[in-house]
């Protein structure tokens, strides 16, 4: 490893005990909003915090809105021994821009984010939940669908077009027509 590929580590491992429990999502747009790093070193740097078990995950079950599995990325007792020892080492801009900018960052990330889009089977068809946060409330719609290709379209549809999909809700159940 070369300085180079320790100093991204150990910059990873900052941000992830700044944020913790961070979602892969916010991780990757923290890192890159700081022009740290660009996304294959950011890749490299998370592989080998993992492999050098400084970071641990942590699954949910089901995927998010994007298919992509629900992990989150939490600092073990290495890693936060390797952040206490080595931390000095980060420039003073670099700990400056994370903790003016990862608060807005992770503000945002749970106002508008798409909370899932799954469907699984059920006795008599298919069960749909699709949820959504944005914009300061969240909304979570669960239906059900008599066929597989009528669940993947509706998934396919909401990860696509679900911009607005609360405020569409809302407007049609409180507002005076």
């Amino acid at each position: 490893m070369n300085d180079f590929e320790g100093k991204n580590r150990l910059l990873l491992i900052a941000y992830i005990g700044e944020t913790e429990p961070v979602p892969y999502a916010l991780l990757v747009t923290l890192i890159l909003s700081s022009l740290s790093m660009d996304y294959f070193a950011f890749q490299d740097a998370l592989e080998g915090v993992l492999e050098a078990g400084l970071v641990t995950t942590d699954g949910e079950s089901g995927s998010d809105a994007h298919g992509q599995p629900r992990i989150t990325y939490r600092l073990s007792e290495s890693g936060r021994q390797v952040l206490d020892s080595l931390g000095s080492q980060l420039s003073q801009a670099e700990r400056n821009w994370l903790r003016q900018h990862a608060p807005d960052y992770i503000r945002q990330f749970y106002e508008n984010s798409l909370a899932g889009a799954a469907y699984r089977m059920v006795e008599d068809g298919f069960m749909v939940s699709l949820g959504q946060a944005k914009d300061g409330s969240s909304v979570q719609v669960v239906f059900s669908v008599p066929d597989e290709a009528s669940a993947k379209k509706a998934v396919s549809r909401f990860r696509h077009r679900a911009d607005g999909i609360s405020k569409y809700i809302r407007r049609v159940l409180l507002e005076d027509q």
